[in-house]
């Protein structure tokens, strides 16, 4: 594996987490408009 493979897998992942907190941001924030 070269190191600029590894350096994209590491860009994926990063990306995934980014999406997943982003994700999980914006659920909380429109659960609070929900609830009041």
């Amino acid at each position: 594996m070269s190191p600029q493979e590894s350096f994209k897998n590491i860009l994926k992942k990063l990306d995934k987490r980014c999406k997943i907190t982003f994700a999980g941001t914006l659920g909380i924030g429109f659960l609070h408009i929900s609830l009041f």
